[in-house]
């Protein structure tokens, strides 16, 4: 999470920078930590919520200190508990979505998307209310689009980083004859 966190804020978001003078997609588009935060929560359940809440903490507090106050923790906090809170709600509807059983774990990425997408509608309410309550006034509907757009993309490109590593390591496992 942390090296997401770096990777986001120190490579990805100046070099779009210097591509554009505009603010652009690219941040949008590699959007890693929205995409560790649903996964983590996603593997490790209540568990992971104990190691998102300290990693983003930690990160949160190196790669943006000079922005601490009662609404830092309490996003920190609601954006760390997000998932795992839509997940207990999918479970108590009778939708258990945490690695399905009888599902093979190739296909069960459908799962990951529905999750993100409910996560990222209901991130981007309380971020617009956490911005409001800090007095920024911005437009709710372009604030919901840019963070489903950004979680969205966030989980598929970890999907796709993950599938690479796991066929990287079985391509270079040892095989027994």
């Amino acid at each position: 999470m942390i090296l997401a966190e770096y990777l986001c804020d120190f490579v990805l978001e100046p070099a779009s920078k210097s591509l554009i003078n505009e603010y652009s997609l690219i941040n949008l588009i590699l959007c890693f930590p929205k995409g560790i935060l649903i996964i983590i929560t996603w593997l490790f359940r209540a568990k992971g919520v104990m190691y998102l809440l300290i990693t983003g903490l930690i990160s949160q507090y190196v790669f943006h200190a000079d922005e601490i106050d009662i609404w830092f923790f309490s996003s920190i906090i609601i954006f760390s508990t997000m998932p795992f809170i839509i997940l207990e709600m999918f479970k108590a509807c009778g939708i258990d979505m945490y690695q399905m059983p009888g599902i093979a774990l190739r296909k069960q990425w459908r799962s990951i998307i529905l999750l993100t997408f409910v996560c990222a509608v209901f991130n981007a309410i309380f971020h617009a209310q956490i911005m409001a309550n800090k007095g920024v006034m911005q437009d709710t509907m372009i604030l919901i689009l840019q963070e489903v757009f950004a979680n969205i993309t966030g989980v598929v490109t970890c999907l796709i980083l993950i599938s690479i590593g796991a066929r990287i390591v079985l391509l270079f496992q040892p095989r027994n004859n």
